[in-house]
């Protein structure tokens, strides 16, 4: 994996993986409870949200939500500052390679 990727997965892990882990071990959720109450048959689509490799799809942050007792604010902001985050890593490296 190059260091962009790198970088990108870097800013998912520390937001929206790090959100989902923390209430998911506080509310005493395992990786296969949750991907399985989402409707995945692995757990490894959760794992991959908390270390950053993806993140859960629009259409399951409700439900998801409500599963880890997450305000849907707080979740819909935490995904917001993550893709703020990963857009102004981009906007570095246009400027970057631009110059």
């Amino acid at each position: 994996m190059n260091d962009i990727s790198n970088q990108e997965n870097l800013i998912r892990k520390n937001t929206i993986g790090q959100l989902i882990e923390s209430h998911r071990r506080k509310n005493g959720i395992t990786q296969k409870y949750l991907s399985e109450s989402l409707g995945y048959a692995s757990n490894q689509i959760v794992s991959n949200w908390e270390r950053g490799l993806s993140q859960p799809p629009v259409d399951l942050l409700p439900k998801l939500a409500t599963i880890l007792k997450i305000d849907r604010n707080t979740l819909f902001d935490v995904i917001m500052d993550c893709q703020h985050g990963i857009l102004e890593l981009k906007k570095r490296r246009i400027k970057i390679a631009l110059q």
